[in-house]
């Protein structure tokens, strides 16, 4: 298709729009005398939406028509087409989101700086990916000085700042790629981290916005290309989510997931050893000893220690940015693959065990496109450390690194390289937790919890619902979980195939298909317990495929790249997403609890546990937790009698034992916790009563019931 006919589309889309716009005034009272009718009966003429209808045909074929006086000023400059019809195809989105005529204007006002200002040459290149995150923090800034009311008004607004600044920048800029004028621009989201006032937030980003092209215009383009590579990109993807929750906003509060890590610091606190007296369930620095370290340094409510861990979780992000640089060795692409994540799967951007084991992917990759056996080196030391985060996180890498490995050449120095970095990281730490008195219960903690995780399997390998039909993927195909596992089979066939074309030997061009090997490996999180973690790899691994087609065929690219729009649905990140988080500094629905946000009905509950704790218990005593609430020790400060949680990791019959022995024997244990609400207590619906017998049948022997109040039942020591 030619130009001119997007051209002509285009302008016939500003005609429908602007009769879309004008069908409230077109509305016609009923005429005194009129039969009766559903419109009459409303007051309105029966001929109102037939000249509605007529006014919809009318201007929509004249605009089309007016688009032939359009094309031919338009010829031959790219730019401008793109902007042009990009500003008049986008119009409808002003009505979509409480707009008006008004709005749409702006988008003409767009589209007509594009035909007078067509001879500019602003030398658009791939530099230019960076106007996504500037436009947003210029969204942002805008709502924050009240500079449009609607979103749809701040939405165009923005827009026409950006290009606007843009189309100067690429006039006077003395680089050969003007888009990196733009580079630290993004880093306005620091200022919108909601710690100052809207206004201030809004004026000092303004600033920053504006203020920085003008600067970096003239610097060296090598030196901002680094600095954009290395620092300001990856700071920015992982600045990105925690400007819409507000780096200081309530955080919530996870009952049972984050009691893994609230009890373990807690008892380390007291001056228990890990894995010695308590048992880290994923790792060591990811449960406990990063909020021990929060504690130490005086962040003691749960509020702080929840937002210190969010703010480390968002660095999974600038992890995903750091794979897909890698892959393809564009700071662009992992820019991309960053945003990409947020708008796909916002529940999986913030996420703190999956960080080293990505990075050491990361590694790995850059490794074999590089040839680098110092960062193969890197990636093994990184992916050792990445035990102390998640052991099946560390197991995912260290399978794409072996690989990576054993198809270097000369593949024995690899091996080696590798080898030798996760000995020196294995050695020192093993160092160190001997020094600390626990080196060996790390090693036999550490094969406890692979071998104990197996009750945790909840199901047989199976085929997603939504993909089961050609029906069912048809009509969810667009839900980004069930796109998430139709691209999963996707990465997989053409991973496997791209590798078997060349399966003992690396190519520079395996980035794309090294990513796809993780996420095939990482799908055994689903097979094991539905836990899709191959989802974090998933939008690198979908832009360093993209670039791999476009290499080849830039139409192709082009095709994919509409339809990866189309899935991942940026309007409806931007509306539905970004700007109700921006108005209301976060989520703040649930009940605010010690700095941290919890149910209501939770509240409830703590309130039961601190009267009956205060009533039954001396400071000394404690309570025994049947119920897998363990947050409850770290936020009424009692000793956590116990080495195991939560309670399939006793299931077996000599754990039971030694858990029965400890309360047999420690008779500060003066309660036990049967039931609180959200604790989840009867995991893949298997009371603990089954999945711990024998220490169920004790409890009931010695144990009777006391309280059982807004869903929390205790019962006290015969």
């Amino acid at each position: 298709m030619s130009s001119r006919f997007f051209i002509r589309s285009s302008t016939a889309l500003l005609g429908l729009t602007i009769a879309l716009a004008l069908a409230p005034s077109l509305t016609m009272r009923a005429a005194r005398g009129e039969l009766p009718g559903a419109l009459p009966n409303a007051g309105l003429s029966p001929s109102t939406p037939v000249v509605q209808f007529a006014a919809v045909l009318l201007l929509t074929i004249i605009f089309a028509i007016a688009g032939n006086f359009v094309a031919p000023r338009l010829e031959g400059r790219r730019w401008a087409i793109a902007m042009y019809c990009i500003a008049l195809a986008s119009s409808p989105v002003a009505l979509m989101h409480y707009g008006n005529l008004r709005h749409v204007a702006l988008h003409v006002i767009v589209a007509i700086g594009a035909v007078v200002f067509r001879k500019l040459e602003p030398r658009f290149s791939r530099a230019d990916v960076v106007l996504i995150p500037v436009f947003l923090a210029c969204y942002f800034a805008l709502f924050d000085v009240g500079f449009g009311r609607t979103p749809a008004a701040t939405f165009t607004r923005a827009g026409l700042l950006v290009v606007a600044l843009r189309l100067v920048i690429g006039h006077i800029a003395k680089l050969r790629r003007p888009g990196y004028a733009f580079a630290a621009a993004p880093l306005a989201f620091l200022f919108q981290l909601q710690t100052f006032t809207p206004v201030a937030s809004g004026a000092l980003a303004l600033f920053w916005l504006i203020a920085t092209p003008f600067v970096l215009a003239f610097l060296d383009e090598r030196r901002i290309a680094r600095a954009a590579a290395f620092a300001i990109y990856p700071l920015v993807v992982a600045a990105y989510p925690l400007a819409l929750l507000g780096i200081d906003s309530p955080p919530a509060l996870d009952f049972f997931e984050d009691g893994h890590d609230l009890v373990v610091a807690h008892e380390l606190a007291r001056g228990e050893r890990p894995y010695v007296d308590i048992l880290p369930v994923h790792g060591l620095a990811s449960d406990g000893a990063i909020t021990l370290a929060t504690m130490k340094s005086g962040g003691t409510s749960l509020g702080a220690i929840l937002k210190t861990r969010r703010a480390i979780g968002a660095l999974n992000l600038a992890a995903l940015y750091a794979i897909a640089f890698a892959a393809t060795g564009a700071a662009e692409a992992g820019l991309l693959a960053g945003l990409l994540a947020i708008a796909l799967f916002p529940p999986f951007t913030i996420w703190l065990r999956s960080i080293p084991a990505l990075f050491a992917l990361a590694l790995g990759i850059g490794a074999m496109r590089l040839r680098s056996r110092k960062m193969l080196l890197a990636a093994g030391a990184l992916c050792a450390f990445a035990i102390l985060f998640s052991v099946e996180f560390a197991v995912y890498s260290a399978a794409v690194l072996l690989l990576i490995a054993l198809r270097w050449n000369p593949r024995v120095r690899a091996i080696g390289a590798l080898a030798i970095g996760v000995a020196c990281t294995l050695i020192v730490m093993l160092i160190l937790f001997a020094i600390f008195g626990f080196a060996i219960d790390f090693v036999t903690g550490t094969l406890q919890i692979v071998r104990d995780a197996r009750v945790f399997v909840s199901d047989h390998a199976r085929i997603p619902d939504c993909l089961r039909t050609l029906g069912a993927i048809a009509a969810q195909i667009a839900e980004p979980m069930c796109f998430g596992f139709a691209m999963w089979f996707v990465a997989l066939i053409a991973s496997a195939a791209a590798l078997a074309s060349s399966p003992l030997r690396a190519r520079r061009s395996d980035g794309a298909w090294l990513i796809g090997a993780w996420m095939a490996v990482a799908a055994f999180s689903f097979v094991e317990r539905d836990h899709n973690y191959f989802l974090f790899a998933l939008p690198p691994f979908l832009i360093a495929a993209l670039l791999f087609v476009a290499r080849r065929s830039r139409l192709a690219a082009i095709a994919l790249g509409i339809l990866l729009a189309f899935f991942s649905r940026p309007l409806a990140h931007v509306f539905d997403v970004a700007t109700p988080l921006r108005r209301a500094g976060g989520v703040q629905s649930q009940v605010l609890y010690d700095g941290a946000l919890v149910a209501p009905r939770t509240a409830l509950a703590l309130g039961t546990v601190k009267r009956f704790l205060g009533t039954n218990l001396r400071p000394n005593e404690t309570f025994f937790d049947f119920a897998n609430a363990a947050t409850l020790y770290a936020l009424f400060d009692r000793d956590y009698p116990i080495r195991y949680y939560p309670v399939p990791f006793y299931e077996s019959e000599r754990a039971q034992r030694e858990v029965i022995a400890t309360l047999e024997r420690n008779r500060n244990i003066r309660a036990a916790l049967i039931v609180f609400p959200d604790s989840l207590a009867n995991i893949d619906e298997i009371p603990n009563r089954a999945r711990a017998p024998l220490v169920w049948r004790y409890l009931e022997q010695h144990f009777e019931p006391a309280v059982d109040e807004n869903g929390v039942v205790f019962w006290t020591r015969r």
